[in-house]
């Protein structure tokens, strides 16, 4: 018999009641023209393999949704970092020392927010007469006080003698002895403040 006289019976041209055999694809790539069937739908089934989750969420581009299935739109990123940002630099830490005094040890600043903490400890360079203001030096306008500040304070192991401290708020810091201190003597005088709102 002639090949052209095989009968091949119904012959359908679409794939309605057809079942598909393949396997998924190891790797995501795109289906090429003149691929076989399975092959295709290999690769389809890997791309849908990988999708997740967030491929079916709605995209949202706000950062106060508490919907579930929703994921943040790219630019939300930009709107996140600035409000970090805007945090760090409301938090403004530092740390640094006044080293005008000669008769003073150095006085440490530590600055986290806008509280602001003096520590001054150690022994005096030189014999600090009674009654005498002398500067320590000035605080950067980021850490100053809204008024001045004076304050009292037992800086040595003796009773008797106090520190007045002055925080101006032009920012000049000033210690003075109640009574007269000599040199080689152990202080510790610490202050914390509110630094005024910029």
């Amino acid at each position: 018999m002639a090949i052209r006289e095989v009968d091949l019976g119904k012959v359908r041209g679409d794939i309605n009641d057809s079942q598909a055999t393949f396997t998924q694809s190891e790797t995501r790539t795109n289906i090429v023209s003149g691929e076989k069937g399975s092959v295709i739908f290999g690769k389809i089934k890997k791309w849908f393999a990988d999708l997740g989750t967030a491929a079916f969420c709605s995209v949202v581009n706000n950062a106060t949704t508490t919907a579930a299935n929703t994921v943040l739109d790219g630019r939300m990123g930009k709107t996140l970092q600035t409000g970090i940002d805007e945090l760090n630099s409301s938090l403004n830490t530092a740390n640094f020392n006044l080293t005008v005094s000669t008769y003073y040890p150095t006085t440490n600043v530590i600055v986290s927010g806008r509280t602001v903490q003096l520590h001054c400890a150690g022994l005096l360079a030189k014999d600090v007469p009674i009654d005498a203001e002398l500067t320590i030096g000035t605080l950067p306008e980021a850490y100053r006080p809204a008024y001045t500040i004076i304050k009292y304070v037992l800086g040595t192991g003796t009773t008797g003698r106090l520190f007045r401290i002055c925080i101006d708020a032009d920012g000049k810091v000033t210690y003075k002895a109640t009574a007269a201190v000599a040199a080689n003597v152990g202080v510790n005088i610490n202050e914390t403040f509110i630094a005024r709102v910029r």
